[in-house]
């Protein structure tokens, strides 16, 4: 306010000079008047008032291009798919847009300096105070998921993204998200659906493995003849083999996977229980890892056979023995079985991959389907090592 009056003291002034050398001299500037001071005045004149109306043509233009841009902007504001809010400290509602109106069954004007939290849905109205509390303390951008309420008094689910403005205020933008919760729901009832029924397909199929192991069991106690009933036994503990996955299936909470390491310690048992060896001492060394029933079953008759065959051949006449199983991964990230006796030791005179044994025919199948390899070390006993890819 100073320095206007200041201008305007100086304006006063400078024109108060002027007219005083006008008065003291005047024949200097009547000569500044003749006819051709006149003209040359005359055409700096229009020239001036030319270029006035240009710059006023311009700034025209520029006005209506302004004007166009605006509404555009306010077209592209009502018009977009979220709604908009802009809120004052006190949590009223400044301004908004079409959308949001439209999405919460009210006209704009009916919205502004009204409350936001009337429209929110009760029992979310603890999450909207908490998240404003944070934008205004951290200052920063928040975002999250609440009910709203429409006009009509029904709920919808929304997402809010809110950034801090000025003097307290903050800018809301709300997406409805009602049918995106509506097919998440979908997909979880669904997904809850087939878990239920793969459970009950895994407890059938493990109840009928388990009557095919009980029907073996009982026609090998009634037969003497010992070849068909070792026969016969070796069959049910294959099938038992792959009744526990199931079972295990049927028990965990994660259906795609199986915690192998549990698995093989029931296995190792219930084969321990089948043969019923007291002298020979069983040692299980095993990582922590899941397998899904591809590689579980596989994986799982290899065991069983090798381990049984440890149990009927490694330590003939009663002898005293260890049977070691291990699984653990190696640093290559493959996983590695290892079945291991300190038996008598494999026959040097037969090849484990070309045998008339079963179980050994049996071994070699299941660690091609796996993709697996195998070896045999001799020493100290006898050794197999499956790699399976990690």
């Amino acid at each position: 306010m100073d320095e206007k009056q200041n201008q305007i003291s100086l304006s006063a002034d400078l024109r108060r000079r002027a007219e005083e050398k006008l008065s003291s001299d005047p024949s200097t500037y009547k000569e500044m008047l003749s006819s051709e001071y006149r003209e040359r005045l005359f055409h700096e004149l229009e020239v001036h008032q030319i270029e006035l109306e240009m710059q006023n043509d311009e700034l025209r233009h520029t006005q209506a291009a302004l004007e166009t841009s605006r509404e555009r902007y306010f077209e592209l504001y009502d018009l977009a798919p979220v709604g908009y809010f802009t809120i004052s400290g006190k949590g009223l509602i400044l301004e908004t847009n079409l959308t949001a109106a439209t999405l919460l069954g009210v006209t704009r004007d009916a919205l502004v300096q009204r409350s936001l939290s009337r429209f929110i849905f009760p029992e979310d109205q603890k999450i909207y105070e908490l998240q404003l509390k944070m934008l205004l303390e951290k200052f920063k951008q928040v975002a999250w998921e609440m009910r709203m309420l429409h006009a009509d008094g029904f709920p919808f689910w929304t997402h809010i993204n809110a950034v801090p403005g000025q003097n307290g205020e903050c800018r809301i933008t709300l997406n409805d998200i009602t049918e995106n919760k509506r097919a998440g729901e979908k997909i979880r009832y669904l997904l809850k659906e087939k878990e239920v029924m793969l459970k009950e397909i895994h407890h059938r199929v493990k109840n009928n493995m388990q009557l095919i192991y009980s029907l073996l069991s009982l026609q090998a106690n009634s037969i003497t003849d010992n070849k068909v009933c070792s026969m016969l036994k070796d069959s049910s503990n294959r099938v038992k083999s792959m009744a526990m996955v199931h079972e295990k299936l049927y028990q965990s909470e994660d259906l795609a996977n199986i915690d192998f390491r549990n698995y093989l310690q029931n296995l190792v048992e219930s084969i321990i229980t089948t043969y019923e060896r007291q002298e020979v001492v069983f040692s299980l060394d095993i990582e922590p890892v899941a397998f899904d029933v591809n590689i579980c079953i596989p994986c799982g008759l290899i065991v069983n056979e090798l381990v049984s065959n440890s149990i009927k051949h490694a330590f003939p006449d009663g002898r005293i023995g260890t049977i070691k199983v291990g699984m653990n991964k190696n640093k290559e990230g493959n996983y590695v079985l290892i079945v291991e006796d300190n038996g008598i030791g494999f026959p040097s005179n037969v090849d484990f991959k070309n045998t008339s044994s079963l179980g050994l025919q049996l071994v070699n199948v299941l660690t091609i389907q796996i993709h697996g390899t195998i070896e045999l070390s001799r020493e100290k006993g006898t050794r197999f090592t499956i790699t399976i890819p990690g």
